[in-house]
């Protein structure tokens, strides 16, 4: 089967000048979105991430947290999205949950992410690097885990649930394709990052060569 990251990095070759990602006032092309997963990725294989190995996205709203699933994606790892919304006691419960983690996060959230002592990138900081992406992991699986999301709490601690490649994968492209879904369509994401449902809202438009109206 093909992977998410597979499709989405595919555009950049077949349609680099298009439109991938609208935020505000930026607009970025897959092929900047490709350039960027590839910097993203290099720095992830650095930290040793890989099959198993979480990478905690913390964001606000941003275009860099589709280049750091897709990033997370292309390594083998686990993409692990938080809500900075949520008081540092519910972050470290979750963060708890997901040991031997790195955490992938923008310049203002820096101070915040390190305080839990793993590892961080800040991504609106890497240098610019021409690297290619990188090809994916030759022991990359379907049932391998893909991302985990976690349960709201509300009848007791929020428990952690894992998502295989083949389910994140299916669970975009086979609505778009029952959507019927083109390139000429907007989804405009508004789901935070932390809830599932966000993984569609990302990725639905990018599968089939769409813009992502963030």
């Amino acid at each position: 089967m093909q992977f998410l990251d597979d499709i989405i990095l595919s555009h950049a070759d077949s349609q680099p000048d298009r439109t991938a990602v609208v935020f505000n006032e930026v607009r970025r092309s897959y092929r900047e979105l490709a350039e960027r997963v590839a910097r993203l990725s290099a720095q992830l294989i650095k930290q040793g991430v890989g099959r198993d190995r979480f990478v905690i996205a913390l964001f606000a709203p941003t275009p860099e947290i589709i280049t750091t699933a897709l990033a997370t994606f292309r390594v083998g790892g686990i993409y692990a999205p938080l809500d900075p919304d949520y008081p540092d006691a519910q972050l470290k419960d979750r963060i708890d949950e997901m040991p031997d983690g790195v955490i992938v996060t923008s310049s203002d959230l820096e101070a915040r992410a390190k305080q839990w002592g793993y590892p961080v990138i800040v991504v609106d900081a890497l240098p610019y690097s021409d690297a290619a992406v990188p090809a994916p992991p030759p022991d990359r699986h379907p049932e391998d885990a893909a991302c985990i999301f976690f349960t709201s709490g509300s009848t007791g601690k929020p428990k952690g649930v894992l998502g295989s490649y083949e389910a994140v994968t299916r669970s975009v492209t086979e609505p778009a394709h029952s959507f019927g879904f083109t390139q000429a369509e907007v989804i405009n994401s508004l789901a935070r990052y932390s809830w599932s449902i966000s993984v569609f809202d990302l990725f639905a438009l990018l599968a089939v060569g769409g813009p992502c109206l963030l």
